[in-house]
């Protein structure tokens, strides 16, 4: 049951010709299998660029909210070329992009030129963007929000931000991995603490089986969801 269960709600959508920067991975529900939206997963980080050779220079000239702006559109257009209808769209921010102050305005720009609406798409920067300066990091954030975006955290690395009060009220997702949660008591205790803020978790390469123990900590959702066996 579980491998048909696996099959049926695969979460790969290959990236289609036009888009080579991108794919996608579906978000689901982890006990109904119902589609919860979807990764817009990059091929090459923004900070994965060219450190020696003739591109280093251009690659210093590279602006983050110019680098994000131009993947929220990519991520919108290449949603409608995929045929994909679940939302929102999470879209991984560059750290440097969340302090930037065009941040806001390209990624409004950009949205624009789509037929996506701002609550569409989820900004997904990683937790280390957060970890410090608290109310500068606030301020951004309502940056992003006064525009319509969702704001969300991807603390697959790290997981040292304050996921708590004020912010976590203003945060929409957070993803974490699946091992790490396992293995990581404080990080099951701050899932289960922003679930109740109602922030939705989403759980990177769960077991389906798990399904059940996870929504106990608030856990619900899940990407790259694996077969028992």
């Amino acid at each position: 049951m579980t491998n048909l269960r696996s099959d049926l709600f695969s979460s790969r959508l290959d990236e289609t010709p036009s888009s080579p920067r991108l794919r996608f991975e579906r978000v689901v529900h982890l006990q109904t299998g119902e589609a919860m939206g979807a990764i817009a997963e990059t091929y090459q980080r923004f900070e994965e660029r060219a450190v020696f050779g003739p591109a280093v220079q251009a690659a210093e000239r590279a602006c983050p909210a110019d680098w994000l702006g131009a993947r929220v559109e990519e991520a919108a257009l290449y949603a409608e070329t995929a045929d994909l209808s679940a939302r929102p769209i999470h879209v991984p921010a560059p750290i440097a992009a969340l302090a930037h102050s065009s941040t806001p305005q390209k990624c409004e720009s950009a949205i624009r030129r789509t037929r996506l609406c701002p609550q569409e798409v989820v900004v997904e920067f990683e937790d280390a963007a957060f970890a410090s300066a608290p109310n500068e990091t606030s301020h951004h954030i309502q940056s992003l929000r006064r525009r319509g975006f969702r704001v969300g955290i991807d603390a697959r690395r790290s997981w040292t931000s304050d996921w708590s009060g004020t912010m976590m009220l203003m945060i929409d997702a957070i993803r974490v991995d699946m091992r790490s949660l396992e293995c990581d008591p404080d990080l099951e205790e701050k899932v289960a603490d922003a679930a109740a803020l109602g922030v939705y978790v989403i759980v990177d390469q769960p077991k389906w089986r798990d399904a059940d123990q996870l929504a106990e900590m608030g856990a619900i959702c899940g990407v790259r969801a694996r077969a028992d066996a």
